[in-house]
């Protein structure tokens, strides 16, 4: 074999290895490898790095699989893991939620009159009790019936088969007070002046109480009969009224 003809197969074996020469070449080629040792080991040569280089890329791929493999059963795992914590959590809630008295909505108004004694036989009347509580505030005026309890508001929770109910005692006073002292007619002499209705009109009622007279239109300096209005009223508004003659001579 010339060297000019193995030069030039061998400048034209990357290209037939690529199997991009005309179909005479590759031939004149095949031919030209099986009668020359020299150019039938380089082709050999370039075929084997051909072979590494391939190999090494696949194992690059490979690896690049592997590693977004791994990336994608790493969140599966966190999400699997975060799946069951909520899951234990939810658990737990669960089985405390179920172990506690469940609390209801319904709430149970009762009205007390001020003065009236509480009792507890409309709780009684709702049924068996398990439990009940209430604030010790509420104590003196359970044991003594002659202690009656101030105007506010005083809650009793009752436990009935895990369940809360909330009694709410309302005591108000809505009654009006009494005139325990009333002077239907009071005498003055002209010019004379009242300064304290106190020895006239008194007040009765369990919630603290005053007297207010109005006699705007009374005149002092002259003699008549005049009609002054008397009110008795409690700190919580109700009142009584009242009229009254005032005589001047």
């Amino acid at each position: 074999m010339s060297k000019k003809e193995c030069s030039i197969v061998k400048d034209l074996l990357p290209l037939y290895i690529d199997h991009v020469t005309s179909k005479d070449t590759e031939e004149f080629i095949k031919q030209h490898l099986e009668q020359c040792e020299s150019c039938k080991k380089e082709y050999e040569l370039l075929t084997q790095d051909i072979e590494v280089s391939s190999s090494i890329d696949l194992q690059k791929e490979n690896i690049e699989i592997l590693t977004k493999i791994k990336k994608k059963m790493k969140k599966i795992l966190i999400s699997i893991i975060s799946i069951l914590f909520t899951i234990f959590i939810l658990g737990i809630l669960f089985v405390y939620y179920n172990n506690q008295p469940q609390s209801t909505s319904h709430k149970k108004t009762i009205p007390i009159e001020l003065g009236e004694q509480i009792t507890f036989d409309e709780i009684q009347n709702d049924g068996p009790i398990d439990s009940i509580s209430y604030n010790i505030k509420l104590n003196p005026y359970l044991d003594d019936s002659n202690v009656y309890a101030p105007v506010d508001t005083y809650t009793v929770e009752v436990t009935r088969n895990g369940k809360i109910k909330k009694y709410i005692f309302e005591v108000k006073d809505t009654t009006s007070p009494k005139f325990k002292k009333f002077k239907k007619e009071i005498h003055l002499k002209k010019g004379e002046t009242i300064k304290s209705w106190d020895k006239y009109f008194e007040g009765e009622d369990l919630s603290l109480c005053f007297i207010k007279v109005i006699d705007d239109k009374v005149n002092y300096q002259k003699a008549g009969e005049y009609t002054i209005k008397v009110i008795v009223q409690d700190q919580y508004g109700n009142k009584t009224i009242k009229n009254s003659k005032l005589i001047i001579r």
